[in-house]
């Protein structure tokens, strides 16, 4: 499988390290913020949706409740039809076009 490092998709430094260094972080503010940035860069449009089809979106942390790859899956599935995410156990998430 190839790698793609694809920043587009990833929260801002200044969203992720607030996060990180807050005594008891507000997950759900993070999650509000880094809506802001998929939405400006329009991350549904940036690439095309064959190009993730049975590939796998990575990040540093285990759980998909705690990590932006869930939040990446969710927002590209409100914007694209027959997609199907499926979150595996460990770092990543597998995306499949169903059409």
């Amino acid at each position: 499988m190839d790698y793609l490092h694809l920043l587009e998709r990833a929260p801002t430094a200044a969203i992720l390290d607030a996060f990180k260094k807050a005594m008891n972080p507000d997950r759900q503010l993070y999650e509000e913020q880094f809506l802001d940035p998929m939405r400006s860069r329009q991350i549904e449009t940036k690439f095309s949706r064959e190009l993730l089809d049975g590939g796998c979106l990575l990040c540093s942390e285990e759980l998909p409740h705690y990590c932006h790859r869930r939040l990446v899956t969710e927002y590209l599935t409100g914007h694209w039809e027959d997609v199907n995410t499926v979150h595996l156990p460990g770092l990543a998430v597998l995306v499949t076009v169903l059409s």
